[in-house]
């Protein structure tokens, strides 16, 4: 059940993707419009992340110095993953992988963070 919840609020979260969006008003598809419409999608996301991180980081340090310490270094490391792997795309399969990969990992970070918020 909280499955579905999860899926039909990230679901709800856009009308359209915002990458789909973008590569539908391309109408074409190539490593510069993959590359634009990554970067426009993923600062879309990053917006959210920022927002909901900051909500979080006030939740957690009204009740636990300790607590919000531990969230700022799980964030940290969550951008240290992000950044290695997303090169190691960009290294290894090429073309604009390194602005693909942040942004599907921004995004997915964007729906974690959003359901934390929510509980907060």
């Amino acid at each position: 059940h909280e499955i579905q919840r999860f899926v039909c609020l990230r679901s709800a979260a856009y009308a359209q993707d915002p990458y789909d969006a973008c590569t539908e008003r391309a109408g074409t598809m190539n490593n510069s419009v993959v590359y634009e419409c990554s970067a426009e999608a993923s600062a879309v996301y990053k917006k959210e992340n920022t927002a909901a991180y900051r909500k979080i980081h006030a939740a957690l340090r009204e009740r636990s110095q300790e607590s919000a310490r531990v969230f700022e270094q799980a964030q940290q490391a969550w951008l240290d993953y992000r950044n290695k792997r997303c090169d190691l795309m960009a290294q290894y399969v090429g073309g604009p992988m390194d602005g693909y990969c942040q942004m599907n990992l921004n995004k997915d970070r964007a729906a974690e963070l959003k359901e934390l918020a929510d509980a907060m």
